[in-house]
């Protein structure tokens, strides 16, 4: 009771079904086995969340008597037993509250006694009071005290504030196309304003993405909100809201990790296509080239260091395929980045981990000459084969990677490539043969 207590004292009224909360306690403290059995579930989860607004939308009704007919009634207790009807009828009532509507999620509700939210939207109200009212140079203070909480870890508070302030970000942001009035809408977006600083202060001065509090799913989340508000550039307070969302979205990518770009940067230019007209395009139009110039530097880092582009081959890994197997890759056009990696592959003798990648370049480039699908381009510039090639043989490797390289190696010089300029090793020959021995 006194956690019960702690925890009502810590939520507004209105931020939880507290009558779904009560039913989803009653069904895990009869039913423990079987509560546990049905949260293991996830379609049937879903369903106790979302099926009765789903069988409204369909014009459908379902009463209790229905109860053995709902999903949830597979991990009811035993047929004729007591116990099943009063499960059954705990679960329908669950179903009937809609929680997919609240701010807590269904799963939540069953375990929010043991396990604490690290930030509530009553706490979160009040954090906004606050920081509204303090001086500027106090506001970060203000931010770093909230991250101490009790309930739960600074990654923690730090991730829950985030998604806070973009949710209550799109509900003022909402709001102000819906006021008549222009200084009601005008205030809306004030407080847009004070949301944002608290963002920019999350990312810039807390390390939100610098110190992997925050990560690519936080920022695709906010990436698809300015897009959805892009279009939006009148009054002039909603286009100075599209471009601090520029800025914060610069502040999250420069301060993220550069290896978190393989996964950020193609699903940016993939939504970036859907913003529309607005200011958002010419951002993106600036800031990706930039940003495939350090992905091509973290792709050197992996080269060297670590054997990142041994599942090169996979669907996932398609970008860092068109980073090291096109031509119009900044890792080829930009000179510097270009020198870098011929040094690092003049390294190879020196390095297992290079030399294995350096095959593993070969293997992938070969696969992608021979789909048309792929860009493999890079086979056009002989200087880049040449180091590569040079790489992957730059010791003597075993006999199954011998033979795959020489048979590769005959694509290579039917696809133009100077047989002077992928030289066969002695080690690589076979009963003495000697073209194109090095």
């Amino acid at each position: 009771m006194a956690s019960i207590r702690q925890l009502t004292e810590r939520l507004n009224d209105h931020e939880i079904d507290w009558s779904s909360f009560c039913l989803c306690q009653l069904l895990r403290l009869e039913f423990p086995v079987e509560s546990a059995n049905l949260l293991s579930d996830t379609s049937i989860l879903d369903d106790l969340a979302t099926g009765d607004l789903k069988d409204s939308v369909a014009g459908e009704s379902k009463t209790v008597m229905n109860s053995e007919e709902l999903p949830f009634a597979k991990h009811a207790p035993k047929p004729d037993t007591s116990s099943r009807q009063r499960f059954l009828e705990l679960c329908f009532h669950i179903r009937r509250r809609r929680v997919s509507t609240y701010h807590y999620t269904l799963r939540s509700l069953f375990f929010i006694v043991d396990v604490y939210p690290p930030l509530t939207w009553k706490e979160f109200e009040s954090l906004v009071e606050q920081y509204t009212a303090a001086p500027i140079d106090k506001r970060s203070c203000i931010l770093r005290a909230v991250t101490r909480s009790t309930y739960g870890s600074v990654e923690a508070v730090i991730d829950k504030l985030f998604s806070m302030i973009s949710f209550q970000r799109q509900m003022d942001l909402t709001t102000t196309l819906n006021q008549a009035s222009l200084a009601a809408s005008l205030a809306c977006l004030a407080r847009v304003q004070l949301l944002d600083d608290m963002l920019c202060r999350l990312i810039t001065e807390l390390g939100g993405f610098r110190e992997r509090y925050l990560g690519p799913r936080e920022f695709e989340e906010f990436f698809k909100l300015c897009i959805r508000w892009n279009s939006f550039q009148e009054p002039e307070a909603h286009r100075q809201a599209r471009l601090r969302e520029q800025r914060l979205l610069a502040a999250m990518l420069d301060s993220m990790p550069d290896e978190a770009l393989f996964i950020v940067l193609p699903k940016m230019e993939r939504l970036g296509r859907l913003a529309g007209e607005g200011t958002l395009d010419s951002f993106l139009s600036d800031k990706v080239p930039e940003l495939r110039a350090r992905a091509c530097r973290a792709v050197l880092w992996q080269f060297e260091h670590a054997r990142r582009i041994a599942n090169l081959s996979l669907d996932s890994e398609a970008f860092l395929r068109e980073l090291l197997l096109s031509a119009k890759s900044p890792l080829f056009q930009d000179v510097t980045l270009k020198g870098e990696l011929f040094a690092a592959l003049d390294r190879a003798g020196e390095s297992v981990t290079m030399q294995e990648n350096a095959v593993e370049f070969i293997s992938s480039l070969d696969l992608a000459m021979r789909d048309q699908g792929q860009d493999a381009s890079v086979i056009n510039d002989s200087a880049v084969i040449e180091r590569v090639w040079k790489a992957a043989t730059a010791s003597q490797l075993q006999p199954r990677f011998s033979v795959m390289l020489r048979e590769i190696r005959s694509r290579l010089v039917a696809s133009g490539i100077p047989e002077d300029a992928i030289l066969v090793p002695t080690w690589m020959q076979i009963d003495g043969a000697s073209q194109g021995a090095s």
